[in-house]
């Protein structure tokens, strides 16, 4: 079979097979019609595209391995969610860069009673850190409250580094203790 004969049966196939394709890539979206409209219809002519440029012995060599369709239809869902696929940079990577938070829509991010809801929770965590024995309670406030790094700390108290991010791990785990036992949630 000739190289021309070879292109001339791949493209039929594309072409007799062109509703069902299309069939596939609204799966491949998720069955959801605002995807297709956004990417879902660049996709088919992108892949197809992109494969009809192959040298045709590798184009041949796919087709005539037989599960074409399979082939097609697995490379298009991996050019559309694949964040290292040329499709995702050419089509979607801007669409996720300029994607914008309207304002007047609630997004469920801030709502007024946020602010009491943190101040009862630092109450919680400092009624629970007076519980803790000194050592535990000296190193979350300091680390956390205070903000003191690892290596401020290791300079006041004397100890390794190491040693003070464990106990750090440590009064954490003895501080989740306490707020188990008492059924507490933050």
């Amino acid at each position: 079979m000739t190289d021309q004969e070879k292109r001339d049966k791949i493209r039929k196939w594309f072409n007799r097979n062109e509703k069902q394709l299309r069939i596939n890539v609204w799966k491949i979206c998720g069955k959801q019609d605002h995807v297709v409209e956004k990417w879902g219809n660049d996709l088919l002519p992108y892949f197809v595209e992109g494969f009809l440029k192959r040298p045709i012995d590798d184009q041949w060599a796919i087709f005539s391995g037989g599960k074409f369709e399979n082939y097609v239809t697995r490379g298009m869902a991996i050019a559309l969610k694949s964040s290292t696929s040329t499709f995702y940079h050419q089509y979607r990577k801007k669409a996720m860069a300029f994607r914008e938070l309207h304002h007047e829509y609630d997004y469920g991010l801030y709502h007024e009673n946020e602010e009491e809801k943190k101040e009862a929770n630092r109450e919680l965590v400092q009624e629970v850190l007076g519980e803790l024995n000194f050592y535990d309670r000296y190193l979350l406030s300091k680390y956390y409250i205070e903000e003191m790094s690892l290596k401020e700390i290791c300079e006041v108290v004397g100890i390794n580094q190491s040693t003070i991010s464990k106990d750090i791990r440590s009064a954490l785990k003895n501080m989740r203790k306490i707020l188990l036992e008492k059924n507490i949630e933050l």
